[in-house]
Order: C-alpha cells, then structure tokens, then sequence
C-alpha cells in the first residue's frame, strides 16, 4: 500500500501492511476472547506487568498490529452512504447485522409457542438510532 502523503510522519497507518482471512479470523477470535476475559483497557491485555499480564494475546499477535487491525476495520462503503436513504450508525455495521440475521434464521425457526420477556436481559442504555 502507498503512503498517502496526507498522514503525519509518525502516524500508525503509515505502518500498515496488507491483511488475509487467517489474520482477520485471528482478530475475531481475539475478541471473543476480551469478552471472556475482562480488562478495564485494550492496552491491558498485552501488558507485561506482573500483575495484570495475559500472555496469550501477545503471543498471537502483537499490541501495534492488534490496535491498527481495529482502526481500518471496515464493513460498509462510505461511497454508498446517502443520509436520505441510511440511518448513519447503523449503516456502519449493517452488512455484518444482515449476514447475521441471515444466518441465525436458517439455523432457527422459533416454534408456535415462544415468549420472549426483555426484562431477562439488563440493558440500561440507549440506542442512538432509535
């Protein structure tokens, strides 16, 4: 990839080699990973403090790569975006929710007597696009 001439000398993109499906799937693995293992920080996790070290990460991927993977992380063409047409938050990851739903449907279809009751789930927050 060509430096674009645009990016300040010591920014992280300058950086940047091209990526693969093993990585990507690497990264998503990582990921899941955080949730299962809590850390206050993303920096925490390839901390090489005794007291909070997690060796694991670092030995798959390293902090600089982990975090660049993250920043150019993309799933929808911002060519294509037209606020007339798309909710901006949502659109953002809307390839992603589609595959999903996609998938969770051929895997499941709820029978006649399904009840679904959303106080089982905490939520306290706010959707922005809603």
């Amino acid at each position: 990839m060509a430096a674009n001439p645009n990016l300040k000398p010591r920014s992280r993109a300058r950086s940047w080699m091209d990526t693969n499906p093993a990585e990507m799937k690497t990264l998503i693995g990582l990921l899941i990973l955080q949730d299962i293992v809590h850390k206050p920080e993303n920096g925490m996790y390839f901390s090489k403090r005794e007291s909070t070290v997690t060796p694991y990460f670092s030995q798959i991927m390293t902090e600089k790569r982990f975090h660049l993977l993250l920043k150019f992380l993309h799933f929808a063409d911002n060519s294509k975006f037209y606020p007339d047409q798309h909710q901006k938050k949502p659109y953002k990851i809307q390839p992603i929710i589609d595959h999903l739903n996609s998938k969770f449907s051929s895997v499941y279809v709820p029978e006649r007597n399904i009840c679904i009751d959303e106080s089982l789930l905490l939520w306290k927050g706010r959707l922005g696009w809603i």
